[in-house]
């Protein structure tokens, strides 16, 4: 409904603000935690989108090598020249760009060779019948050693066992992300998780 209506871009300026903020104070105590943004079609295609992105970190103080934005596979394939050379403009700045469920579209290999994106979350499609089926494992498998080998990370999104946490390790993801690793919780909650797991 936010995206149909234009909402979209409000709530991700609000949202953009508020993740600007964060950012800037775990960082000013001592925890540099990058945090994900995910953007909409709507906001990437405003012209100004990585402008006032930059502005809002610059006005928090926040860092933006500690910040990532997530954009949906469909959304990047389908974005004109001018938005993908603002995602390489944020990219330049340090600010990370990942490919959100991806596995979810109709991706061209060899246009995704040239997007400017830093890392692939493949979609929990791909991933949720890695731990008991092999024709799964040699999909995700492939899929990885491909992003691998064009120089991105591959992160496994949507696992919610342990068994897919040690497949993934077998099939080589950078990283994983799902409630097998932890349910959402409020900031103050987050930063006691992230401090147990530092001592």
């Amino acid at each position: 409904v936010a995206e149909d209506s234009g909402l979209s871009v409000a709530i991700g300026d609000w949202v953009m603000e508020s993740l600007a903020g964060t950012v800037a104070r775990w960082a000013e105590a001592g925890m540099e935690q990058r945090f994900a943004l995910n953007v909409s079609h709507r906001q990437l295609g405003q012209g100004d989108f990585c402008e006032r992105l930059i502005d809002a970190l610059e006005r928090a103080g926040g860092t933006p090598s500690l910040v990532e934005i997530e954009v949906a596979e469909m959304v990047v394939m389908q974005a004109d020249q001018a938005a993908l050379d603002g995602l390489a403009r944020l990219r330049a700045l340090g600010v990370r760009v990942s490919l959100d469920n991806f596995g979810t579209g109709h991706t061209k290999f060899a246009r995704l060779r040239e997007m400017p994106v830093d890392r692939l979350k493949l979609d929990r499609s791909l991933i949720a019948d890695i731990a008991r089926s092999a024709e799964a494992r040699a999909v995700a498998h492939a899929v990885v050693s491909l992003m691998h080998g064009l120089g991105r990370e591959v992160v496994a999104e949507g696992v919610e066992t342990t068994d897919q946490i040690d497949v993934r390790r077998v099939i080589g993801c950078d990283a994983i992300q799902g409630h097998a690793v932890a349910r959402p919780m409020t900031e103050t909650a987050l930063r006691h998780w992230a401090i147990d797991r530092l001592d």
